[in-house]
């Protein structure tokens, strides 16, 4: 036993060398700067490098910080900026704890990417920020970078640029879940001090299972190609990043319940990129702290920007999602511009306010689709901007080429208590369409595919005193179906909201509504004003309501202003447009057109056809306007030319086919056509020929009354499809069609004279 004990105690020993060796090796300076590493057990220290100014410069070779090890830049407390570089081609595999005295910023760029660990932190007095750029620009033009350090020249000036190199920069994974260094509070991941900036900008970005972390402070992710420019400007928070000259973007991933958190006072995040994913429960907070305002959350994606749920709620813990809050205070702002954005299987974006505070508002700007589809575990997709107890909801604008929501995905800005609905402004190039319903609730509740500026909300089964907001949408074509639904409801004491759409066409079918209801309360119901440029059809069931949902209210009906060319219906399949009340008065309904198909004008108790109704239960029905538009006569016609056509242009010369049998027009008596063709026809000229009466007598018409179909035996008429010529010789028109066979005629192969 003796020798194998002393064995293992070699090994060990040697192991330990080794490691000491190793973890020395993940930290090697690269000679062109005087930068010193000392190892002490799991503590490593940089000192040395060469200051200039309020800057200090490192090089290194490598840089790479071991699990449970920490490394320190053992720094002045007059140094603003710490800048250092890695210039030896190797990833930075950073799994431990980066720190440095006071409250320097801390800059470090490697070409080849850097891969943060689970256990990796940092403890810095100023910003954080890591890149995979070539080299970092100063504000004297200098540069410090990986190529030719040997030449570099360092500089007094201050940092404004990050520049990428010929190369695709190297990727960028954060796996961070350390807790902060001060508490033992929920992982924080890479976390920076109060109102600093932490930033991530190089190729490809990854934040998998990892969190970034800047209360009060900044964030920003960006992903650009080779060649790029990042620029670097100072801010009360941190730094601020701009990528007004980078051509070409990569993208960006969120996955396993990362976090981006920039809460506080005035906290902002920034992610910039060209497809930006987020999903598996990933989330980006603004939530204020100490009843102070938070600042914007920005994403801009030059193709595409999307947030995805699970359609299963055991997988997650969180719902993948944008939240920024409000409390006492108006709610931030969110801001989407890319070229196609989507949201579905139950990501949200919630943007509210809890107290007296105007919930925040949200701004997509998405050039080509926006999809927002339901059918998560949540009840739906929401893009919400809402408030609580006395706020008003947010505003909600859209511009968009074409806009699709289904599946229960639904945009809303709500408010539940006493104050206002919020705005919501949608433009929509080409269509939009909301489609279907998403799942069933435990409690029977079915949530439509939706737009709601309503005070309270019929989907969470909530209720407000407020009234209801306004949504003005301007499309080419509007598509409602599948039970889809645009609603300004109110839902206690205030009236509905006002609902503007402005399109070419508009189609509602099975069971499709558009909305302006008083529901349970003595509010009146709203406003809808509907402008369709060529028709408005109504199919299955649907219907456009401004009505008192309540048979005991007091509250009036809304008014429903309708101006169209046509409104098309089917009479059976009882689709309305209703102004109506309970113990008030109905509304009044005003339509424009040329032309109403397949739907009546009904006052009084409603029909199962399809109508027009401004009915009041008990009160004084609303009036009913259908004002019929002019039809512009000269708006098709053609216009002729007005010079003379040389008609031997369109005649073809060719060979003159001789026909066996030739057909003859001859006319025969005086009426119809004059003798000679260059006179013109007379008054007297008429169908002489077909004889005059013989004695003057009075004509009598008897009118019969119509006949009863349902009662008739006589044979129904058929439509004359041929004739005959009988025996003598009159023509007669028979049911079915002539057999006609066509004479002969020589076609010669070679023209012959006449």
């Amino acid at each position: 036993m003796k020798p194998d004990f002393y064995r293992w105690l070699k090994i060990i020993s040697l192991s330990s060398c080794l490691f000491n060796r190793a973890v020395l090796g993940q930290i090697i300076p690269d000679g062109t700067l005087p930068t010193q590493v000392e190892v002490n057990q799991q503590k490593i220290v940089i000192t040395g490098g060469q200051q200039a100014g309020k800057n200090l410069f490192h090089s290194f070779n490598e840089f790479s910080v071991p699990i449970d090890h920490s490394v320190s830049f053992d720094n002045s407390l007059t140094i603003d900026n710490i800048i250092s570089r890695v210039t030896g081609g190797k990833v930075s595999l950073i799994n431990g704890l980066i720190q440095a005295n006071g409250t320097a910023n801390l800059y470090i760029i490697n070409p080849m990417g850097f891969i943060f660990g689970p256990n990796a932190t940092i403890d810095l007095g100023g910003s954080f920020i890591a890149s995979s750029a070539s080299s970092i620009k100063f504000a004297d033009g200098r540069e410090f970078g990986v190529n030719h350090p040997e030449t570099s020249l360092l500089t007094v000036a201050v940092p404004i640029g990050l520049q990428f190199g010929q190369t695709t920069p190297g990727a960028i994974i954060n796996r961070s879940q350390s807790l902060p260094v001060s508490s033992n509070d929920t992982p924080s991941g890479l976390k920076v001090k109060s109102e600093k900036t932490i930033a991530l900008i190089g190729g490809t970005i990854t934040l998998e299972n990892g969190n970034l972390t800047a209360l009060a402070g900044r964030i920003e992710v960006g992903s650009v190609a080779e060649n790029s420019y990042v620029s670097l400007t100072p801010i009360s928070k941190g730094l601020e990043l701009g990528y007004e000259s980078v051509q070409n973007f990569l993208d960006i991933f969120m996955l396993q319940e990362s976090i981006i958190d920039a809460s506080d006072n005035g906290g902002s995040v920034k992610i910039q990129g060209r497809n930006i994913t987020l999903k598996e429960g990933t989330q980006i907070g603004l939530i204020p702290l100490n009843d102070q305002p938070t600042g914007n959350l920005i994403i801009n994606g030059s193709e595409s920007v999307v947030l995805i749920g699970e359609k299963n709620q055991t997988q997650r813990a969180s719902s993948t999602g944008l939240y920024v809050f409000g409390v006492d205070i108006d709610g931030g702002n969110v801001i989407i511009n890319t070229q196609r954005f989507s949201i579905s299987d139950g990501a949200i974006i919630n943007i509210e306010t809890f107290g007296q505070g105007k919930g925040g508002n949200l701004t997509i700007n998405a050039s080509q689709i926006t999809e927002i589809m339901g059918t998560g575990f949540l009840e739906s997709t929401v893009l919400f901007t809402g408030a609580l107890d006395k706020g008003d909801g947010g505003n909600i604008t859209i511009n968009t080429g074409s806009l699709i929501i289904k599946d229960g995905g639904q945009i809303t800005a709500n408010t539940l208590g006493e104050g206002k609905g919020g705005t919501i402004s949608i433009n929509v190039a080409q269509t939009l369409e909301i489609i279907g319903q998403g799942i069933t609730t435990s409690d029977g509740r079915v949530s439509p595919s939706l737009i709601a500026a309503s005070s309270g909300d019929r989907t969470v089964g909530s209720t407000g005193n407020g009234q209801g907001g306004s949504i003005d949408l301007k499309t080419d074509q509007l598509i409602i179906k599948d039970g889809g639904q645009i609603t300004v409801e109110s839902f206690l004491s205030g009236a509905a909201g006002t609902l503007t759409v402005n399109a070419n066409s508009i189609v509602l079918d099975q069971q499709a509504k558009i909305t302006a209801i008083a529901e349970n309360n003595d509010g009146n119901g709203g406003e809808i004003r509907i402008n369709a440029k060529d028709s408005l059809e109504l199919r299955n069931n649907s219907s456009i309501t401004a009505e008192v949902n309540f048979q005991g209210s007091s509250g009036n009906g809304g008014n429903i202003s309708i101006e169209t060319p046509f409104i098309f219906a089917v009479p059976r399949e009882d689709s309305d447009i209703v102004a109506d009340a309970g113990q008030g008065n109905g509304g009044n309904i005003n339509i424009t057109a040329l032309g109403l198909f397949g739907i009546q004008v009904q006052q009084g108790q409603r029909i199962p056809l399809s109508e027009i109704n401004a009915s009041s239960r008990t009160g004084l029905s609303g009036i009913v306007s259908i004002n019929r538009l002019s039809a512009d006569s000269q708006s098709n016609l053609v216009i002729l030319p007005t010079t003379v056509i040389n008609t031997d242009n369109l005649i073809v010369s060719g060979c003159r086919t001789r026909i066996e049998t030739a057909g003859e027009f001859s006319i025969k008596g005086r009426g119809g056509l004059p003798v000679d063709p260059n006179q013109t026809i007379s008054h007297n000229q008429g169908l002489a020929d077909l004889g005059s009466p013989s004695t003057p007598e009075t004509r009598h018409f008897n009118v019969s009354p119509p006949i009863d179909s349902s009662k008739s035996t006589l044979e129904p008429i058929i439509e004359a499809q041929g004739w005959m010529r009988n025996e003598q010789g009159q023509i007669i028109l028979t049911a079915r069609a002539t057999a006609v066979t066509p004479q002969a005629y020589n076609n010669p192969t070679k023209c012959s004279g006449p």
